[in-house]
């Protein structure tokens, strides 16, 4: 195989070959960026003399493994960007103003350089708390501490929600990143004697995430542990699927859950799921409910919320001791 031979098939086959590509990534990745990469690297090969027995369908593999490896990437990102806009403002972002998720990536970059810098690690790079601590050569205390603050820094200055879609049932609104590729509804359905709801994805190429979501002020439960819980299946839950909760105070989240680490994926039976967290003497107003990232969808049953004694764990991060007394970092 030579350059003659690479000509040829980018005249006659380049543009099919990129266009059927391009399909079956979804439009998440662009095929013909893939299938140039491809080209390069046959060219690379024939440079180098390495033999390439049939071009086409050795483009064809090599093209559609650097576009899974883009799909890759972005569906990383995205997911970091998510994690980050939900612990920032879980379940209640705009539409049309937080298209894509963005800002966060903008307030981000404009935090404090040791708060982007350990939020990066932890969301972006997935590392643990005792990961970046090892890496930065400071105690896992100063990291969720700092992790605190940058989340509440993001609360601050992400935009909160102009409106919101209301639901058939009560009580119940659909915010998120894409409200509008969402539905929740009461099914037909039942499980051991409780309603079914179900909260699922209707675009045919979801980018973001949808909740069903409740408001209501923390007055009765301050001082109180809470615990909100119920079950959930999921039906071809194309990201993840979960219950949230999350305390909000006067300078932003007190605490939050969103059960990313054990959240519901793929298609699944029924599965208990709870959130257990402190409503902080300060607390202003708690916000939960369930939450459906990308295609598929969820349903949900038997769903409580309640006072618990101390006895029961709580499930969100919290900061034990002071950090940064002396303003050095």
């Amino acid at each position: 195989m030579g350059v003659e031979d690479l000509e040829s098939w980018v005249s006659g086959q380049f543009a099919g070959a990129a266009r059927r590509l391009q399909v079956r990534l979804g439009g998440w990745a662009d095929g013909e960026d893939a299938v140039q990469e491809a080209l390069v690297r046959a060219w690379l090969s024939t440079e180098r003399g390495t033999p390439i027995g049939s071009l086409a369908p050795w483009i064809s593999t090599v093209a559609h493994n650097a576009g899974m490896d883009e799909l890759r990437r972005r569906q990383r990102e995205e997911a970091a960007l998510l994690r980050t806009a939900l612990y920032a403002q879980p379940a209640v972002v705009d539409a049309d103003r937080f298209s894509r998720l963005d800002e966060v990536a903008e307030a981000v970059k404009a935090l404090p350089s040791r708060q982007a810098q350990v939020l990066v690690l932890h969301y972006y790079s997935d590392l643990s708390v005792a990961d970046i601590a090892a890496r930065l050569g400071i105690s896992a205390s100063i990291v969720k501490s700092t992790l605190h603050r940058a989340r509440a820094t993001l609360a601050t200055v992400l935009p909160h929600p102009t409106r919101d879609r209301s639901t058939k049932m009560n009580g119940w609104t659909i915010a998120g990143s894409h409200p509008a590729d969402y539905t929740f509804d009461k099914t037909t359905e039942s499980v051991g004697g409780k309603a079914i709801a179900q909260l699922r994805c209707t675009a045919d190429s979801p980018q973001g995430f949808g909740t069903a979501t409740q408001n209501i002020a923390a007055d009765e439960y301050v001082g109180c542990r809470i615990r909100f819980a119920g079950s959930l299946r999921g039906g071809d839950v194309g990201g993840w699927a979960a219950l949230w909760l999350r305390i909000d105070g006067p300078a932003g989240v007190e605490a939050f859950d969103n059960m990313q680490d054990r959240a519901v994926r793929g298609t699944t039976g029924w599965m208990s799921a709870e959130i257990v967290l402190d409503v902080v003497p300060q607390a202003r107003g708690i916000a939960f409910g369930v939450l459906l990232s990308g295609a598929g969808a969820v349903d949900i049953s038997g769903l409580t919320f309640e006072k618990v004694g101390t006895d029961i764990p709580t499930t969100g991060p919290t900061i034990t001791e002071p950090v940064n007394l002396d303003f050095s970092r």
